[in-house]
Formats: C-alpha cells, sequence, structure tokens
C-alpha cells in the first residue's frame, strides 16, 4: 500500500544557505490514514539535469565531480493526524534557481495494531455490528512491481504489474508527458536519448498505478 508523487516548491531567486522553503500540504489517501499501521514517507530532491538527490544532501558538499545545482537539506513534516504532510527545504549553498522538484513515497509498514483504533472506530463496530466491514479495495493490490533505482539513455526495463486475483481486463501501459521515452503494450519501456525522471502508468479497468523512472546518461 503506498501513494507516490512530485510538487513543484517555489524558490526566492538567489536564496542563500540557511533559507527554509516549505511545499503546500500534500493529502494522503484514505487507505494510507485508516491502515492502522506505521506511516513512513520519503522524499528526493530532482535536479535540473534528471539527476535525483536522495537522503542528505550535505553528502554532496565537497563533491566537485557532483554538479548539484540546488543542493538542500530536506524534512518531512506530517501532521499529527497523519491526514496529510508538508515537504521541507533547507538551502545549504547559495543558489539562483527559481523552484525545486521534489518525488514523494508515502507507504506503511508493519502489521496493523488493534490496540491503535480509535474509540471512535469502536463505537462505529458497536452501534452497526449488522453492517459487514467493507473489504478492501482492490487498487491497494494493484501496483507497478520492483521498479530499478535508474537506467541508462537508450536501454530497455520490462515493467510488470500485480494485479488482484480475478481481475479479467489487460493491463493498459503509458508514459506521462511527452519525450519521455516509449513504452509497448507489454511493458517493455525504451528510455529517451536524455536523463530525467518520467511517470510510467497501468491501467486495467477502473484501477491505476504509476511509478517513477530515472533515467541518466551513460
Amino acid at each position: 500500500m503506498e501513494q507516490r508523487g512530485e510538487t513543484i516548491i517555489r524558490l526566492i531567486p538567489g536564496g542563500a544557505a540557511g533559507w527554509c522553503y516549505d511545499s503546500k500540504e500534500i493529502q494522503l489517501e484514505k487507505a494510507l490514514r485508516r491502515s492502522g499501521r506505521r506511516l513512513w514517507i520519503e522524499a528526493a530532491i530532482v535536479q535540473p539535469d534528471g539527476s535525483v538527490v536522495f537522503g542528505d544532501g550535505a553528502a554532496f558538499a565537497d563533491h566537485d565531480d557532483i554538479e548539484t545545482p540546488v543542493l538542500a537539506a530536506v524534512g518531512i513534516l506530517l501532521n499529527k493526524e497523519q491526514t496529510a504532510f508538508r515537504i521541507v527545504l533547507r538551502l545549504l549553498e547559495d543558489t539562483e534557481a527559481e523552484e525545486v522538484k521534489v518525488i514523494w513515497r508515502a507507504y506503511c509498514k508493519g502489521k496493523k495494531n488493534p490496540l491503535e483504533e480509535g474509540p471512535e472506530e469502536i463505537l462505529e463496530e458497536r452501534e452497526e455490528p449488522e453492517v459487514p466491514a467493507p473489504a478492501p479495495s482492490q487498487a491497494e493490490d494493484f501496483y507497478i512491481e520492483a521498479v530499478p533505482g535508474s537506467i541508462l539513455t537508450g536501454h530497455k526495463f520490462m515493467f510488470t504489474c500485480h494485479r488482484p486475483d480475478g481481475t479479467q481486463e489487460a493491463v493498459q501501459w503509458a508514459l506521462v508527458g511527452e519525450d519521455t521515452g516509449v513504452i509497448n503494450g507489454y511493458g517493455m519501456y525504451t528510455a529517451p536519448d536524455h536523463p530525467g525522471v518520467f511517470e510510467v502508468t497501468a491501467q486495467a479497468g477502473s484501477l491505476k498505478a504509476s511509478a517513477y523512472i530515472v533515467v541518466r546518461d551513460q
């Protein structure tokens, strides 16, 4: 069970080291909010050349061979209700960039703890015992599997999709945007001749899923 996306954080051109910027509030899907399991959120900065900086950006401060036009520390602030979060950047060096693209992933780990159920949920079950609990959404079991960390420009990768039992519809593969490569009906993706971070989508009937793939230079 996971949710992926990207957000743009606007900067003040000429931003100086130490300045902080927040994203808009990002709402979490209902399935994640009510899962009863521990919620984890990861974020990474997409550089203008298509490379992606994961983890602490300070690790790149003294790497002269690595060009990172936007070097920043990334933090995530999840509200106490665990319904929404904001991504916070703190510039580690001066930059002339006007915006930063951040890709993120929210997902659950661990088993559900029945002791974490709120009093509202327990009361609701006692007041309406005749109403069966809703079955888990099939969309939770429909996702793109084993996405690689990155592939080289011009190279190929076969995407596969996990589908719920009983799904009859064939998976339709597509790419978001233009000049993002080519993907055929079987999920075989051919990267373009330039680097970037591209979104791949899969759909079977009403079920939809997406994933991001990083393409880098030779």
